[in-house]
């Protein structure tokens, strides 16, 4: 989870357009757990924030700078590492979130932050990805690409060296 996150938090502190910071992330993110367990709060002063759950605070922890060498790239995965923590401390005291599971923290954790920044933008399961990418390119894991025919029905575009569809015997055409 922590590499899902880091990677996307630094996408987004180097590439959008208006600015967030570290803490902005992690509170942002925090607030969409509250959507799978309502008696969570989140609080922040400065880069301190701090999450508690029933009025009991569950952990604090400064946020990363933005500035340094690494930019971006270090403090996104700095603020993904704390992130994960606060999720581990939120987990550790809500049934609803255990049974909710990590694939959901991942997704309203991206949902909360993409409600402040982009409302165009959605997060998707790895699952949802790969069968988007399917539609789009007609390519699934048979190892074959799949194009329209000439009136109905569909022709092998390509067949991918070594892969199923290939080891079935497969051709283009």
């Amino acid at each position: 989870m922590r590499l899902v996150l880091g990677t996307g938090f630094a996408a987004i502190l180097e590439r959008h357009l208006e600015a967030a910071s570290p803490a902005d992330l992690i509170v942002w993110a925090l607030t969409g757990l509250t959507d799978v367990e309502p008696s969570l709060t989140v609080r922040r002063s400065g880069r301190d924030v701090t999450l508690a759950v029933g009025g009991r605070t569950l952990l604090t922890r400064t946020a990363p700078a933005l500035g340094g060498p690494d930019g971006p790239a270090r403090a996104g995965g700095a603020a993904a590492d704390d992130l994960t923590r606060f999720q581990e401390a939120a987990w550790s005291q809500s049934q609803l979130l255990r049974r909710a599971g990590a694939p959901r923290l991942i997704a309203e954790s991206f949902e909360g932050i993409f409600t402040h920044l982009d409302p165009f933008s959605r997060y998707i399961t790895p699952e949802e990805a790969q069968a988007a990418r399917e539609r789009r390119t007609g390519e699934a894991g048979l190892g074959l690409r799949l194009a329209p025919g000439r009136g109905v029905g569909a022709v092998i575009a390509a067949v991918s060296s070594g892969g199923p569809a290939a080891q079935a015997g497969l051709r283009v055409g």
